[in-house]
């Protein structure tokens, strides 16, 4: 297999994810209020309303960012590898340390699961546990902001990838190549 391509988390586009994602957060945020404004549920009125508990929302957010790298890991491991969790430039990550080779599509999955997932468990919820009506929409907000660099990476693998094996690496990952493929594709250019 040669490398064709790679993936780095830097301090840069680091910063850049973290700003969408701050981004996507507020228009979100203000999407909801507006919602919840409108609403004529006087339950989701006074959720969001009269929500002045900033400690249990943050617990909430927290332990959202700490279920989304669990699925990533369990994705993982259904595939066969071996997971680390970690932290670097305020991003939490979940790695894989087989060095396995993954098909793009299982990557993709390891990659999108947690934005699906998450985003329907706690959607279902709302409707079993409508008092927390406020929590449950900031976590589904938060997942789905907090997958905007999972989004990009799986936009980047399926730009770049077609035909690879992605191999996660510390800080990112790389794709690579069989060197027949690679071969194939300069005599039949597409």
């Amino acid at each position: 297999m040669v490398q064709v391509n790679e993936f780095r988390l830097t301090k840069l586009n680091s910063f850049f994810l973290n700003i969408a994602s701050g981004i996507i957060f507020f228009i979100g945020y203000i999407l909801f209020l507006m919602a919840a404004l409108r609403s004529n549920s006087d339950l989701f009125k006074e959720a969001i309303l009269q929500n002045n508990s900033l400690f249990l929302t943050l617990l909430f957010v927290i332990l959202t960012a700490f279920l989304h790298e669990l699925v990533h890991g369990a994705a993982c491991k259904f595939f066969g590898g071996k997971v680390k969790y970690g932290i670097k430039l305020l991003n939490l990550y979940t790695m894989d340390t087989s060095g396995n080779f993954y098909k793009v599509p299982q990557m993709l999955v390891i990659m999108l699961l947690p934005l699906f997932t998450i985003s329907l468990v706690f959607t279902a919820a709302i409707y079993c546990l409508p008092h927390y009506v406020y929590y449950l929409c900031m976590c589904i907000l938060f997942n789905i902001s907090g997958s905007i660099g999972d989004i990009s990476m799986a936009t980047f693998i399926i730009l770049k990838g077609r035909g690879c094996r992605v191999r996660d690496e510390e800080y990112g990952f790389s794709l690579h190549q069989s060197i027949a493929a690679q071969a194939g594709e300069q005599l039949y250019p597409e």
